[in-house]
């Protein structure tokens, strides 16, 4: 923990003798603590959605706003159910961020996405059991989308001894 949160920094170190694909996640489920996050307000400073095909694996990639996941700008989830991953953008530096707030100005939390993790996957736990369902919103850095080894979308290969290190944090927002 720091003056910022919580940072986590994750390295993998290629220590074999010759090249290998490396992907790597971690699964922060952001809350506000009270209700569903139904009308919470999302901000995902995302450059491109990810879709999906019918079995949920990628099936390409469409500018962020075109379709109903455009959360460029805060607005409330809904009853929406993003089971998606975003390409992010980079504002603030090297550093992407996904807010939640219950409103403008009220306190919520961010998860901060450094330059090594240009993914994010997002979902809002739909499948999980009654009393569980809607609590929080899956932020999940990644330095690859789902699925990239079997489909080759930004698939990282890493020689001998290449060392990749995967930066993310939390911050809970005080009210402004």
């Amino acid at each position: 923990m720091g003056p910022d949160g919580l940072d986590v920094m994750v390295c993998a170190t290629n220590v074999g003798n010759r090249a290998a694909s490396h992907g790597v996640g971690q699964h922060p489920y952001p809350t506000l603590g009270a209700g569903t996050v139904d009308t919470a307000l999302l901000t995902v400073s995302a450059r491109e959605h990810i879709h999906t095909g019918h079995r949920g694996l990628p099936a390409g990639q469409e500018p962020f706003g075109v379709t109903d996941f455009g959360f460029r700008a805060a607005r409330p989830i809904g009853s929406r159910q993003p089971d998606t991953a975003f390409a992010l953008g980079r504002s603030d530096g090297d550093v992407a961020v996904v807010r939640l707030a219950q409103h403008l100005g009220a306190r919520g939390v961010a998860v901060r996405l450094g330059g090594r993790a240009p993914v994010t996957y997002g979902s809002m736990g739909d499948t999980l059991p009654g009393a569980e369902r809607r609590r929080g919103i899956a932020v999940e850095p990644m330095p690859c989308p789902p699925d990239s080894f079997r489909s080759g979308l930004g698939v990282h290969v890493r020689g001998k001894g290449d060392t990749h290190v995967l930066r993310w944090g939390l911050t809970a927002r005080r009210p402004t």
